[in-house]
């Protein structure tokens, strides 16, 4: 979706373009990710450029609402530019992680926090830290060409940008477990499942399916939604009701792929409230749909250290606040920085590409319950990350 009158038009390198639209007073925001050859996966300075314009847009009487969308068709955001955030660490050390998940992840609890509404139009992938971003918008639009998942077990990393709690509130409708909240959320972490846009409305990953083609119509109907007459914290409410009643207007049903039996697969194995017994059931399990099936090949190619280092995790941030939640995943990211696993990951994936990672354990009964306690603890002198949330009053 392209944005109106974007001030960046014409810096056609510029890595995220930004935009002011108005037919009155009160106008929407435009941020459009520009980096379609990498799927517009992000780097250092693209988080600095978001950070920076989404603190001057919150102040901005002028601007009513922002809408977040990706440039080229393809992807919405692909993640962190993660190969390149190993093969600069590689060069320059710890430095580059140490600012890339802090401005990474100050960003994404930002848009958890905005005052003003933030919509996302993730059209095309939408995966790892491109989920993060789109995860704290007010509302959330999947279309047909959307892909939904959180990866990162494939690269030796986690899933992380606040999943290790927002994919608690992750489940398929009519299937809340007593043991184990949000099997379908679990599921979705230990495996990298891809789903699509229907799926991912279905389970409240997003919000609303609107077809490509709507798209722009969407994009006009939002920016008249901006007039309303009321004062300054009444506006803020009436524009957020509009938005809610435009995208309402322009949404339509879809169908999910997932069947009744998928469902009641995932929700059988991974209500399990032992990592080892859902590892064990989730191998063994026969006549799989191919989707699922498809997600079990992708399952045990992930590093068994990241998929225990998950697990703990998703049940340690259950009932923190999503700011609480990537103070601690900072303290892991940054953890698996210094490691072996996360580079391992990067290059057999994503640089040399012969998808053979050669993983610090083979099996997760092998994994010392002290190594896991470990993976929770930085080490660093102090977290950049809450410094800096609490600089902004976070």
């Amino acid at each position: 979706m392209e944005p109106f009158q974007n001030e960046t038009r014409n810096a056609v390198a510029a890595p995220v373009l930004f935009g002011v639209e108005s037919v009155g007073s009160v106008g929407i925001a435009t941020v459009e990710l520009n980096r379609p050859a990498i799927l517009n996966a992000l780097d250092t300075d693209c988080y600095k450029l978001l950070e920076s314009r989404l603190i001057e847009w919150q102040n901005d009487s002028t601007v009513g609402a922002i809408i977040i969308s990706g440039k080229g068709g393809k992807a919405f955001c692909a993640g962190g530019d993660v190969k390149g955030l190993v093969l600069k660490s590689k060069e320059f050390g710890l430095k580059i992680a140490l600012e890339f998940f802090t401005h990474e992840y100050f960003v994404d609890g930002f848009v958890h926090n905005y005052r003003k509404p933030i919509v996302a139009i993730c059209d095309g992938i939408t995966m790892g830290g491109g989920l993060g971003l789109a995860a704290g918008a007010i509302l959330r639009i999947a279309t047909e060409r959307t892909l939904v998942a959180m990866p990162e077990l494939s690269i030796g990393l986690f899933p992380d940008v606040g999943a290790t709690r927002f994919l608690g509130d992750v489940n398929m409708p009519g299937f809340e477990s007593r043991r184990v909240r949000a099997p379908f959320g679990l599921f979705m972490g230990l495996t990298g499942a891809r789903l699509s846009g229907a799926d991912a409305v279905r389970i409240g990953l997003m919000d609303a399916f609107v077809p490509t083609r709507r798209l722009r119509h969407l994009h006009a109907d939002l920016l008249r939604a901006m007039n309303v007459d009321e004062g300054t914290d009444s506006r803020e409410r009436a524009v957020t009701a509009n938005v809610k009643a435009v995208v309402a207007k322009n949404s339509q049903k879809a169908t999910s792929g997932i069947t009744e039996t998928d469902e009641h697969i995932i929700e059988d194995i991974f209500s399990l409230d032992d990592l080892l017994k859902i590892d064990r059931r989730f191998k063994e399990v026969r006549k799989l749909s191919p989707w699922l099936e498809e997600t079990r090949t992708r399952y045990l190619k992930g590093s068994p250290l990241s998929r225990r280092v998950f697990f703990e995790a998703f049940h340690r941030h259950r009932n923190l606040s999503i700011i609480e939640t990537l103070t601690r995943e900072w303290e892991m990211s940054i953890c698996f920085s210094k490691g072996s696993e996360f580079a391992e990951g990067v290059r057999a994936v994503l640089i040399e590409k012969d998808h053979a990672p050669k993983w610090r354990y083979s099996a997760l009964d092998q994994i010392p319950g002290e190594v896991i306690e470990s993976m929770f603890r930085s080490g660093e002198p102090e977290n950049l990350l809450v410094e800096k949330f609490r600089e902004f009053g976070f």
